[in-house]
């Protein structure tokens, strides 16, 4: 997108992934235009209301709900206003009345004086179009290429990963560095990735991780109660804090405490801070020199090579079906996307962006060891060649790594009678004594060697 080309006050909404590389140019444009960037989320939450920390705790306290369903009913109330679900209105009516919903009075005034340019979005649900319609926007789609991959068919799970590492060994001898290898849909997997990837030496960056997970948020919310001082004190006196990742988690739960310091007692609110901390991350900073997890969400690089792995039904994509909170009947009396709608764009989105990436590999897997998986939709929709592809009998990279499958071969014929294709293969390259010198061997004898010429003349 070209922001040299704006001439007018300008609100751009695009998804976040795409923010950095718009307000870099935007920084560096001699365009003194007013240009606004923004997410539809957050045009949202200024076309219609916003709600902070005290509106959440009002309404799990008011109306006994716990917070995933106060923050679910939060967002309906305001994206919707609510004009068709009359309870919901009722509470949209009482949080106005004690001032908990927040309404930027100048933004629609505003939105009449600029020019609005919607970016970087593959599809624009419908409803979010018959808001934007009294303003005229400019749609601006992505470019449309026509990529063709094949996809890859495995046996396991264990096979995809595998040849998965292969491949990025193979590249990497091609001097391909890991930091420009990325693989899409490795968070569903990513403890066979890390085990197996090891195995080959292949360096990994994780994935942001949510510090619910970790032993600190979890002391501090066994032993939570009133004060709060009490709890701090404990996890002072139990864990080092001088560490850093510890340090880091210590003072994002300070940071979350005092997001609610308007409360009387944190141990009233416990169910609200365990959600809120299953949301806050924390990552180990990342490898120079690293493969790294990412989504379609975000722009592709072109000489990057790129990994889809798992595109297995209900594994990618997860599609939805009719049972929200909101039928698909009643979306469909109030213009939003149904079920059916979103199903078909997003196929529709996959699709286009696989296409348009030059350097891609993709696979699923029939079982995972415990049960069997067919391909996604995607896969059909794609159209794309299905071919069983097999590594193993052209180049092997981890030692231990065949010893592994070899024991799982060996497993799958004692119990199941199931003859793995690399059973053969693999037991005669562990088995076979290679650098190892036989000093007995002291030349071929005469007369064998002139009973073979004599056989072949």
């Amino acid at each position: 997108m070209n922001i040299n080309e704006i001439v007018k006050k300008a609100i751009i909404i695009a998804p976040y992934s795409y923010h950095k590389s718009l307000i870099e140019t935007r920084n560096q444009t001699t365009n003194l235009v007013d240009i606004k960037i923004m997410t539809i989320d957050e045009f949202l939450n200024n076309f219609f209301f916003s709600y902070d920390e005290k509106t959440i705790v009002y309404l799990m306290n008011k109306y006994n709900l716990k917070y995933s369903l106060a923050t679910f009913y939060l967002k309906q109330i305001c994206t919707l206003e609510n004009k068709v679900i009359p309870y919901l209105k009722e509470m949209m009516d009482d949080l106005k009345q004690n001032n908990l919903l927040k309404e930027n009075i100048f933004f629609k005034s505003d939105l009449k004086n600029r020019e609005i340019y919607v970016y970087g979005y593959s599809h624009f649900s419908k409803y979010y179009q018959n808001i934007l319609k009294p303003y005229h926007p400019t749609y601006i789609k992505l470019a449309k290429l026509n990529y063709e991959h094949p996809i890859y068919k495995y046996h396991t799970l264990n096979d995809e990963i595998n040849n998965v590492a292969i491949k990025i060994i193979t590249l990497h001898k091609k001097n391909i560095p890991f930091s420009k290898i990325k693989i899409i849909n490795g968070e569903n997997f990513i403890n066979i990735i890390k085990r197996i990837f090891k195995n080959y030496h292949i360096p990994i960056t994780e994935t942001k991780t949510s510090i619910y997970s970790s032993i600190i948020v979890k002391t501090f919310l066994d032993n939570l109660t009133d004060p709060i001082s009490d709890t701090l004190s404990l996890l002072q006196t139990k864990f080092n804090l001088k560490k850093e990742e510890n340090n880091k988690i210590y003072n994002q739960i300070i940071d979350l405490l005092n997001k609610y310091s308007f409360v009387t007692s944190y141990k009233s609110i416990k169910d609200c801070l365990k959600e809120e901390f299953k949301k806050i991350t924390y990552q180990i900073p990342p490898l120079k020199e690293s493969v790294e997890f990412t989504n379609l969400e975000i722009p592709i690089v072109n000489d990057n090579y790129y990994f889809i792995i798992g595109m297995n039904q209900n594994i990618f994509p997860i599609l939805k079906k009719d049972d929200d909170f909101l039928s698909d009947d009643i979306k469909e009396k109030i213009g939003l996307e149904t079920a059916k709608e979103y199903n078909i764009n997003e196929l529709t989105f996959l699709n286009d962006q696989i296409k348009t990436i030059p350097n891609l590999w993709l696979s699923f897997h029939e079982s995972d060891g415990k049960s069997n998986f067919i391909p996604s939709l995607i896969c059909k929709k794609l159209n794309f060649e299905i071919t069983e592809n097999n590594l193993f009998s052209k180049t092997r990279f981890s030692k231990l790594e065949d010893k592994l499958n070899l024991a799982r071969a060996f497993d799958e014929w004692i119990k199941y009678g199931t003859i793995n294709p690399n059973l053969n293969y693999l037991n005669n390259h562990l088995t076979i004594p290679y650098h190892t010198y036989n000093n007995q061997f002291n030349g071929i004898k005469k007369e064998v060697l002139l009973k073979h010429l004599k056989s072949i003349t």
